[in-house]
């Protein structure tokens, strides 16, 4: 058991060798250091943030454990020999005593091997922290020269930003130069689409007066134009108090080609048609837009002025009264157009007029009857009554019977020329107004519905 437990310790220990050593070692260590120190340190955030505070800190506490183990590393082989008992106490110290004298001499040099060891590691450690606390001089005046170098980097970094900023703000300047230019050239356009529109009234105008004049030439040659009508002494009596049809119409009807595109709807009822006509076509809207459709059609109109008008555009039109030119057709027709006549008849013309058309069209052939909307009240007040040769207006039901009566089928009531919400009564926005607004509801379904309507036919 003594073997066992036997330390093999050197008889002497160099402690100049032991130092030596160390130095070595550390000046290689140091070498390598400082090389990869080079790329190590690329990244200065990364260095302030994970390599200086940690070091300090680390050197710090390194320091407390030296000068604790420079206040320790001497221990005393002799310690104090007590005993708390009362009466076998100082026997047992005297005991101890001898023991411990009989067995100086065995643990005497191991003692005095582990003294010097302590003695020598304790030196070793104060020199390794001089060295310690040294590099760490020499690593942060490194540190202060790579965070130069990154300062630099940094400002040259922030010069080429500056400079994108620069010529990101010259980009900025000239796309809002852009923009200016883009809005400047919607108002152009703007502007444009209203010269337009006042150079479209303008040609109307050119077109009303040009016709005017050519109406007064007439009227210098012949005296007296003739007039065939429904009723010739009554239009007789209409041109005796000159009343201007054409020219009511061409101020108040609207521009031929808003009537154009008001008619445009009717396109889908006469596709497929070998022969169309139109009758009381006045300036011959509809049978342009039937002769830009590829559909043929004629129009007859008892007023010369919107005959000569209509026929000066290249539309086929027949100076007459409608019901005669129907009774005296030989030919069949199978669509028949009609806008804003009806109004113009009386009860017994109006359906003397629909048993003639019915009698005229070929079998599944459509009539097509635009009038004023006489439930729509506003009517009264903006359109009606501003026509001297309105008689009365029709309602829609009435006329979808007459038609139904007739024998024709498929009957269809489309109602055009909506008000715009614009211009009817608007909403109380509170709350508990519920019975009010809809009280205004059906207030501006009477008042501000649909201008017009047409009731659309098919002869079985």
């Amino acid at each position: 058991m003594d073997e066992k437990l036997s330390i093999s310790v050197p008889e002497s220990i160099n402690t100049e060798d032991i130092m030596r050593e160390i130095r070595d070692r550390l000046a290689n260590e140091e070498t390598q250091l400082k090389v990869s120190s080079l790329s190590t340190l690329k990244n200065f955030d990364q260095i302030r943030g994970a390599s200086c505070e940690p070091v300090d800190n680390n050197l710090e506490l390194l320091n407390e454990c030296v000068r604790e183990n420079n206040q320790n590393w001497d221990v005393n082989p002799v310690w104090p020999i007590t005993s708390h008992r009362k009466v076998i106490g100082p026997i047992m110290v005297f005991g101890k005593r001898i023991v411990r004298k009989l067995l100086s001499w065995y643990v005497a040099r191991p003692w005095q091997q582990q003294f010097v060891f302590n003695s020598s590691v304790t030196r070793s450690i104060n020199e390794l922290v001089k060295l310690i606390t040294s590099y760490n001089s020499k690593l942060n005046d490194e540190s202060q020269a790579l965070d130069y170098e990154h300062l630099v980097k940094r400002v040259t970094g922030l010069e080429m930003i500056l400079e994108d900023e620069r010529e990101d703000k010259k980009l900025s300047n000239i796309l809002e130069k852009t923009d200016r230019f883009e809005d400047a050239l919607q108002g152009f356009a703007k502007e444009k689409q209203r010269l337009g529109s006042e150079v479209v009234g303008l040609n109307d105008e050119l077109l009303f007066l040009s016709e005017k004049i050519r109406r007064l030439e007439r009227s210098l040659k012949d005296q007296v134009i003739p007039s065939i009508g429904l009723d010739g002494e009554k239009i007789a009596s209409f041109g005796a108090v000159e009343f201007d049809y054409f020219m009511f119409e061409q101020r108040f009807r609207g521009s031929c080609v808003e009537i154009k595109e008001r008619q445009r709807v009717y396109l889908d009822f006469f596709k497929g048609r070998h022969e169309v006509l139109d009758i009381g076509c006045g300036r011959g809207e509809f049978l342009e837009l039937m002769r830009e459709n590829g559909i043929r059609a004629t129009g007859v109109d008892s007023n010369p002025d919107m005959v000569a008008f209509a026929r000066s555009l290249g539309a086929d039109v027949v100076l007459g009264e409608a019901k005669t030119y129907l009774k005296e057709m030989n030919s069949g027709i199978d669509g028949i157009f009609s806008a804003q006549l009806i109004e113009h008849l009386s009860p017994a013309e109006m359906l003397d007029l629909i048993r003639v058309c019915y009698d005229k069209l070929d079998q599944g052939g459509v009539l097509v009857l635009e009038t004023v909307n006489p439930t729509c009240l506003s009517i009264f007040a903006e359109s009606f009554y501003m026509d001297l040769s309105h008689i009365r207006p029709v309602h829609p039901a009435t006329l979808a019977f007459v038609l139904k009566e007739e024998g024709f089928v498929n009957i269809q009531t489309l109602y055009l020329s909506p008000f715009a919400d614009t211009e009817k009564i608007p909403n109380l926005p509170i709350e508990g107004a519920d019975e009010f607004n809809a009280g205004i509801e059906r207030l501006n379904s009477r008042l501000f519905s649909y201008r017009d309507y047409a009731i659309i036919g098919v002869k079985r």
